[in-house]
């Protein structure tokens, strides 16, 4: 933007987004009561904007591109303009362009218009006529970004609801879970011995009884051992469990009984 067009656009001018269509944003989402008559007319509304729950001054001339995001995926918007000196905005899409004339708000007599956000069908450019043409038209690039759902970290959502714990007796583990979804129709365990820090050796994997949703490894030695769950939905694995460690340790029967005195 130069100097010129700049001046022209005056001290305070702008675009304004609220991620509503106008007639529900006024209705629904604005603090200030407008009249019937007042409704009938932008310019006899004044700074509407300032009542309008979500708003956000989106541009101010520093750069030369918008950037909108969806923040919901039925979301449809309204770009507010405010501003002096400009009499219309071509609207520039991908295959067609439309005209927004301005009109003069009773707000400090700033020209001001709206143009719905379609973000199924985007603006690519707006481009600001100036009146009597006093300098050569300014043009704001503008990206509208479509809401993308989260993508789901399933392996985590899983871990979570198998719920993995194990109790341990002497010489034996009982190992409990749940299924990880419900389609889970076969549960695999896997036991390793612990040798160091670097070495573990596979020692055996069960089978859990369908419906079962613990297990035992009994007739266990004294030391550190491995564990991890596979989980299938009908023959194909979507799990299996990082390995869980356990120790067997030697009964502590140092303590003396107590014996009454007489």
């Amino acid at each position: 933007m130069n100097e010129k067009q700049k001046k022209i656009f005056g001290n305070d001018f702008g675009l304004i987004y609220f991620p509503y269509e106008f007639k529900d944003a006024i209705n629904n989402h604005c603090s200030y009561a407008y009249s019937d008559e007042q409704k009938k007319s932008l310019s006899e509304m004044g700074k509407f904007w300032k009542f309008i729950d979500h708003t956000t001054k989106v541009w101010n001339g520093k750069e030369d591109s918008l950037v909108i995001i969806q923040d919901e995926s039925n979301e449809i918007g309204t770009l507010t303009f405010i501003g002096l000196g400009v009499e219309k905005i071509e609207i520039i899409y991908k295959e067609k362009v439309n005209n927004l004339n301005l009109v003069k708000s009773i707000f400090k007599g700033m020209m001001v218009g709206n143009i719905s956000i379609d973000f199924d069908n985007p603006i690519e450019k707006l481009k600001f006529h100036f009146l009597y043409e006093m300098a050569e038209p300014y043009v704001l690039n503008v990206e509208l970004i479509k809401y993308k759902e989260p993508e789901i970290d399933y392996q985590t959502l899983y871990l979570t609801n198998m719920n993995i714990f194990a109790g341990v007796g002497q010489s034996l583990v009982n190992i409990y879970f749940k299924k990880a979804k419900d389609c889970v129709n076969k549960t695999e365990i896997e036991l390793f011995r612990v040798i160091d820090l670097r070495k573990s050796y596979f020692m055996v994997k069960e089978s859990v009884k369908e419906g079962s949703f613990f297990h035992t490894f009994s007739n266990l030695a004294y030391g550190t051992y491995k564990f991890r769950i596979i989980q299938y939905c009908n023959e194909e694995k979507i799990i299996e469990s990082p390995m869980q460690e356990f120790n067997i340790t030697e009964p502590n029967y140092s303590s003396k009984p107590y014996i009454s005195g007489r």
